[in-house]
């Protein structure tokens, strides 16, 4: 049998769904960062505030005994494949 080529819907559902997945943790980290420093966070601010909730979900998972290091491989194998099916293809 023949994997079936996906149609152009299907491709741009993958894309939307993507943009809200970044969206989704755009706002997330907004969120973070205005619980840390209590004031309006500017995009230019995002990187830093990034750092520290990536250096916090460590020290939480350091703390709850899970493996960061494997959760982040998990992550970017999950991150892989929804980029191959935005581009009509599999991982």
């Amino acid at each position: 049998m023949t994997p079936s080529t996906p149609n152009h819907d299907d491709l741009e559902a993958a894309v939307a769904l993507n943009a809200d997945r970044a969206n989704d943790a755009r706002e997330a980290l907004r969120h973070f960062a205005s619980h840390v420093n209590k004031l309006t966070v500017h995009d230019d601010e995002l990187p830093e505030y990034l750092t520290d909730l990536l250096a916090d979900l460590m020290h939480m998972c350091h703390l709850d005994g899970l493996d960061f290091d494997v959760t982040v491989r998990i992550a970017r194998d999950h991150f892989q494949a929804e980029l191959a099916e935005a581009k009509g293809g599999a991982r």
